[in-house]
């Protein structure tokens, strides 16, 4: 009965790191508006990363500067600013640092920080996520469609870019 005991409870404890995985690093993405107009190359290998008009011949319409990891883009369809979603888990000592970063055509960049957005929440006992007590989640699932973007996190708080100003709304629901 004890040996039992003590095996179910070095089962329930190893589970975290059975269920740990590793994560392959940023690849090079194309990143369409959702009327095709413009895209975005978006390429780890590069520090300026190119926006493109999509008629004729392929052009460069404007660039910004950045390196990119694991993260999730966004191209409105008036290709006037590129959305940047960092990827959804967070170390604690990030949470100060930038979570969705807008590059506009004209230069300028608005950052909003993962405190700002929401509390980030502990990854769960048996969630496939990194190995390690300093992990955060801040968002549970993000979804773009009709030229915006939406992200829901897991305080029910939502928060909408939409792509004809790009301005960050949050609701709390």
């Amino acid at each position: 009965m004890r040996k039992t005991a003590i095996l179910l409870v070095l089962m329930i404890f190893s589970a975290r790191l059975i269920l740990a995985t590793s994560y392959s690093g940023p690849v090079k993405q194309t990143v369409h508006s959702s009327d095709g107009k413009y895209f975005a190359v978006i390429d780890p290998a590069h520090v300026v990363q190119n926006v493109y008009r999509s008629s004729g011949q392929p052009k460069i319409y404007w660039s910004f500067s950045f390196t990119p990891e694991m993260d999730k883009w966004f191209v409105p369809d008036n290709g006037e600013f590129v959305v940047c979603i960092r990827w959804r888990f967070v170390r604690t000592e990030d949470l100060e640092k930038p979570a969705v970063i807008i590059f506009y055509r004209d230069g300028s960049i608005k950052k909003h920080s993962y405190n700002s957005l929401v509390k980030a929440r502990r990854t769960g006992l048996f969630e496939t996520a990194p190995e390690g007590s300093f992990w955060r989640v801040w968002y549970e699932s993000l979804s773009i469609k009709n030229n915006s973007i939406e992200i829901s996190t897991h305080s029910e708080t939502r928060i909408v870019i939409t792509g004809e100003h790009g301005k960050l709304d949050i609701y709390r629901d």
